[in-house]
């Protein structure tokens, strides 16, 4: 779940709290977006294990859909998962389980959607092999590894900080995004030697860590900052730090006045004219640049809180007076 859609589904609930806050303290990763793991670790693997039973035993969500549900028809009460889960040998919490996937509070049976809801579609279009989960987890498992092995063999060629970044730049998009999601995961704005060498073996970098360190490590403290991976960036994300806090004092106050249509969201478009407004130098292409440098991927096409607050990225800076 998106930040957008965690702020609309809030909404429709009926929270009236502070939703940014209730999104970064289940998003302890940063990731940008939740699962269920964030909001239930343990209901997360007991479904895992399950579905992973499932394919094990039968195949296919449908398959086993078919093994389950004996009396064919097309609903599963509590006793008939127990009985099911006991008889082939699950061993996980099998009452638990049908409380996880019981769909709402007043409910007394789970249906194949429940289970799985792209197998209950394809069941009724007929589509009973073809839609095999085994077979897309296997096709999209081996995809990943390939990914994953040109990925090390091009991390693996990097022997300096130049060639490093360049790569970074490849897998993240914008070496703002490497700083935030591949180096500085724990956010603390500096990275020491030790947490350098951790990020780049945690990304498959085997090259000499230790030369690409003393290469951007300037002063020889022995920690380095965004402002020695990428000064330029720094300095221009410093800058609109600066615009946004002059102006508004903190970044939640910033949000509240710039995402003035209450979509959770702000695009391209609305970010060229925020930073119009603001004085951010550059014009149009400044803006825009300044837009992908914040992008978390280059897939989502829209700016969140989230994204936005680039202290621990540049640092903490004292807002201005009023102006």
């Amino acid at each position: 779940v998106s930040y957008v859609e965690f702020c609309s589904s809030m909404r429709k609930l009926g929270y009236a709290g502070d939703v940014t806050a209730c999104f970064r303290r289940l998003d302890t990763l940063r990731k940008g977006h939740v699962t269920l793991w964030d909001l239930d670790e343990e209901a997360d693997e007991l479904l895992r294990e399950f579905r992973r039973f499932l394919l094990d035993r039968c195949g296919s969500y449908i398959k086993a859909w078919a093994a389950i549900d004996e009396d064919k028809n097309g609903s599963l009460q509590k006793r008939e998962l127990v009985k099911f889960c006991e008889e082939h040998g699950f061993m996980g919490d099998s009452r638990k389980l049908f409380k996880y996937l019981v769909e709402c509070p007043g409910k007394s049976f789970i249906t194949m959607g429940d289970l799985d809801p792209a197998a209950m579609r394809a069941y009724y279009r007929g589509d009973l092999e073809a839609m095999s989960p085994t077979d897309k987890a296997k096709a999209h498992l081996l995809k990943r590894q390939e990914t994953r092995m040109l990925e090390k063999s091009k991390l693996m060629g990097a022997s300096d900080m130049k060639t490093l970044k360049r790569e970074l730049i490849r897998k993240f998009g914008t070496m703002t995004a490497a700083w935030r999601y591949g180096l500085d995961v724990t956010k603390n704005g500096k990275l020491s030697f030790q947490d350098f060498c951790k990020a780049c073996r945690d990304m498959g970098f085997i090259g000499n860590v230790k030369d690409c360190f003393k290469e951007v490590d300037d002063d020889g403290s022995g920690v380095v900052g965004f402002s020695e991976i990428d000064p330029k960036w720094h300095r221009r994300l410093a800058k609109f730090q600066d615009l946004i806090l002059t102006r508004y004092q903190s970044w939640e106050n910033a949000w509240y006045v710039l995402d003035d249509n209450g979509n959770c969201q702000i695009d391209v478009n609305e970010f060229i004219s925020i930073c119009t407004k603001l004085g951010y130098p550059g014009g149009t292409e400044g803006a825009t640049q300044l837009f992908r440098q914040l992008q978390p991927d280059f897939g989502q096409h829209f700016l969140s809180l989230v994204d936005l607050d680039v202290t621990s990225v540049v640092g903490k800076l004292e807002p201005a007076a009023n102006a």
